[in-house]
């Protein structure tokens, strides 16, 4: 436990990061739950760390979001919903919906300008599900989970929807 109360200098949280790329799962875990415990110092390097090449740092990062649940990491974990790894995409929804409605701006933004991407209609369908079960989506976002769903999901309405549910955010 020395560590985490000593681990805060912008170097320190460089190695727990970079640790979050090692071969053993074990020490792994251990950077991301430092990282964890670090809090806020550590967003911007695990911010980053969303976009890096290899696959465990990316997982990591998503899954240190999912505990510390950091609305500034909205549009990098929206950005990873459509990351190559289902592993990170499915860490990545599972932040969003720790954020709940502090991440549906990033959110609706992205099926905006994006809603052609399989990968982000599959975890923006997910993370809307989930809030709509916690009785967290307004009825303009509600539209865009109905346009989301089914067999045949109507992608053409999409970005529509997902622009209406933007606009009516400020009237909230």
């Amino acid at each position: 436990m020395t560590i985490l109360k000593q681990t805060t200098s912008p170097g320190d949280v460089q190695k727990l990061i970079t640790e979050l790329n090692n071969p053993d799962g074990l020490l792994r875990q251990r950077a991301r739950l430092a990282l964890v415990a670090i809090g806020d110092t550590a967003v911007p390097a695990l911010i980053e760390a969303l976009s890096a090449p290899q696959d465990n740092l990316r997982w990591e990062a998503a899954e240190a979001f999912c505990t510390i649940h950091a609305p500034e990491a909205a549009p990098a974990l929206v950005k990873a919903l459509e990351d190559l790894s289902i592993d990170v995409r499915w860490a990545a929804a599972r932040a969003l919906i720790g954020l709940g409605r502090a991440g549906m701006p990033s959110l609706l933004q992205a099926l905006v300008f994006h809603f052609d991407s399989p990968w982000l209609r599959e975890g923006a369908y997910h993370i809307l599900h989930s809030l709509d079960a916690q009785g967290q989506l307004y009825p303009s976002e509600k539209e865009v989970f109905k346009h989301l769903g089914g067999f045949m999901p109507a992608i053409e309405r999409i970005p529509w929807a997902a622009e209406a549910a933007l606009m009516a955010l400020d009237e909230h």
